[in-house]
């Protein structure tokens, strides 16, 4: 009989009208036991398939009849089913599981693709790429990388040369094994161009190496950043979470930043890699000291000449048919092969001059510590031209030092003490007159009165502090003050501004942030 089932089985998928007709024809015994084996290969070979209404119809009623048994029996019947139905359920979810996760792995995989996938360089035939492959090994090795990307930029982008030169170590930086990074953030009006500039030095750096996105605290660990990798975002007002993310990031520079999470009941790690950039634009500085102390800062320009300049190249782009953010040509395939071979590498930098080197302010060792990465950032870039000793570390040159020194300097205001331009002009208003209202300060600065507020107390919604946060001495008081003829006065509350005193950061730095004396090493 179980042969019988079996050949009955093979092939067919059986409806429930099937399985009766094939109970109607089994033979029933008079030994309840072997009944029961009968039953129990009926259930394996055609029941399991049913739904548990269809098959609990056909053990109670169609078999318990056919085969007269007892209660215990059908119990033992039942029990068999639901074993079996249990097993194809678990089968089903788990091939279906199976399926999904092949296919999530197809998607993962093809999303990957599509992000590293310079889509704009589509067209553009292999005997170009070669060329601008060759080209790419040759200034590293004979030219000035860093002066052929800023002229790369240059075509799309109007001046900001200075915060151009520090992308450009930022980038090498993240192929240095012992820096802390430099950290990326521009300041500025809106239409100053901070946007357009770092979009415009991003160009040249391949998808894979970049993300471009908004930003919130945990989901950055969700990202799927890879070590090394550019994190850009526009006009970013960090929330006190975010911060706190990239600070950890940030000082964890050369490790992996972790966070532990929970997914279906488990713990799960959620890693941010090592050598991540943060590039960060904001309308003003709306970020914590402790934030802003951990970035080279950058001012655009807001001078008449310069919107005149960037007014003419939206002009000529207009007119030529140009898009800058979106065509590649020879030198933007250039300067992104540039790239490509300098994160292929990891370097160690030793600066052999660094004993000789004069620091004027060591207040803050922080300050110290980003001129000293922007050293190595100059000797990665040109590792291909710079001399390495016995250990195969790459040896900091004197213009290395050098060139450091004058884009450090070039940008005081912002990179070292971390002022914007209307920070500045407030602190210079204060230290001439040492005591103003914000309206006698709106009116000195031609700075809206609204924003003079706000730039000195701080933004209450986020972490924020304003200039009372970042400059010791500088107070806000209240005093009475009468005002009128005699027999007429009315006395008013008035709020004023003090600054008791601030060092004279501006002559402070006329000779610069360091000094390298002469030295017999190198």
């Amino acid at each position: 009989m179980s042969s019988e089932i079996a050949e009955k089985n093979n092939g067919h998928r059986y409806t429930f009208f099937d399985i009766v007709r094939t109970i109607d024809q089994i033979e029933v015994k008079e030994n309840e036991v072997d009944n029961i084996e009968t039953a129990k290969l009926l259930i394996l070979s055609y029941m399991s398939k049913l739904d548990k209404s269809e098959a609990m119809l056909l053990i109670e009623y169609y078999i318990g009849e056919r085969f007269r048994f007892s209660k215990k029996a059908i119990d033992i019947l039942t029990r068999r089913y639901n074993e079996l139905a249990t097993k194809r359920d678990r089968r089903k979810k788990s091939n279906k599981e199976r399926v999904l996760e092949q296919l999530d792995e197809q998607d993962k995989e093809e999303a990957k693709k599509a992000r590293e996938t310079d889509f704009d360089e589509e067209g553009i035939s292999e005997d170009i790429q070669t060329a601008a492959k060759t080209k790419a090994l040759e200034i590293l090795e004979k030219e000035n990388p860093i002066q052929f990307i800023i002229n790369t930029v240059k075509r799309i982008h109007v001046g900001d040369e200075i915060l151009q030169e520090a992308c450009c170590l930022a980038i090498a930086g993240q192929s240095c094994v012992n820096t802390d990074g430099l950290q990326i953030g521009s300041n500025g009006d809106p239409g100053s161009g901070k946007s357009h500039g770092m979009k415009s030095h991003l160009h040249m750096v391949r998808r894979k190496h970049k993300i471009e996105s908004t930003l919130s605290a945990k989901a950055l660990f969700y990202a799927n950043i890879k070590p090394g990798m550019i994190v850009f975002s526009d006009d970013t007002v960090p929330s006190a979470d975010l911060e706190q993310t990239i600070k950890r990031a940030t000082t964890n520079y050369q490790e992996k930043t972790v966070h532990m999470s929970v997914k279906d009941q488990e713990g799960i790690e959620l890693i941010i890699p090592e050598r991540t950039n943060w590039w960060l634009n904001s309308v003003d500085s709306e970020s914590s000291t402790q934030l802003l102390s951990r970035q080279f800062k950058y001012n655009t320009s807001t001078n008449q000449d310069h919107k005149n300049d960037i007014t003419e190249k939206q002009l000529d782009a207009a007119k030529s048919g140009e898009h800058g953010l979106t065509d590649v040509d020879h030198d933007v395939l250039v300067c992104r092969y540039i790239y490509d071979e300098i994160k292929s590498h990891m370097v160690r930098v030793i600066i052999p001059y660094a004993k000789c080197i004069e620091v004027h302010d060591n207040r803050d060792s922080r300050t110290l510590n980003m001129f000293l990465d922007m050293i190595k950032g100059y000797a990665v870039i040109h590792f291909m031209q710079r001399e390495k000793d016995e250990n195969g570390y790459v040896i900091a040159s004197k213009a290395d030092f050098h060139s450091a020194k004058k884009l450090f300097e070039a940008q005081k205001e912002a990179s070292i003490a971390k002022y914007t331009e209307k920070e500045a002009k407030i602190l210079k208003c204060l230290i001439t007159k040492h005591k103003a209202t914000a309206q006698d300060i709106a009116r000195e600065t031609d700075i809206p009165y609204s924003t003079v507020c706000r730039t000195i107390k701080g933004n209450p919604k986020t972490q924020y502090g304003g200039l009372l946060e970042k400059v010791k001495g500088l107070t806000v008081e209240k005093e009475d003050v009468s005002e009128g003829e005699i027999g007429y006065k009315v006395t008013k509350r008035r709020e004023y501004v003090c600054l008791d005193k601030l060092d004279n950061f501006w002559d402070l730095y006329e000779e610069g942030i360091a000094t390298l004396w002469e030295y017999e090493v190198y």
